[in-house]
């Protein structure tokens, strides 16, 4: 699996995304034309987690009040993805 980053430079906000996000796209983001334009940039794609926690790091020790994390929406696919499953009866 890949890691993104996106770099939110109007709100300072960091966002560690994995590729299968509906919101990541693979590090093109979503299109939202009724809004206006956002100086937002996207990073990746990376091998690891680390890989991108490092990337988002980077970026936030330029920020004054950084808001970085995990995508919530990634976190949820990540629980659904390594939750057991039932086996065979």
């Amino acid at each position: 699996m890949k890691y993104y980053v996106f770099h939110d430079n109007a709100t300072s906000r960091t966002r560690i995304h994995n590729e299968r996000c509906v919101a990541c796209n693979h590090g093109r983001g979503t299109t939202r034309p009724h809004l206006p334009p956002n100086p937002a940039l996207w990073s990746g794609p990376f091998d690891t987690i680390d890989e991108a926690t490092e990337t988002m790091r980077i970026f936030a020790a330029h920020k004054r009040d950084p808001d970085v994390g995990r995508c919530p929406l990634c976190l949820i696919l990540d629980e659904e993805v390594f939750a057991p499953r039932p086996g065979p009866r």
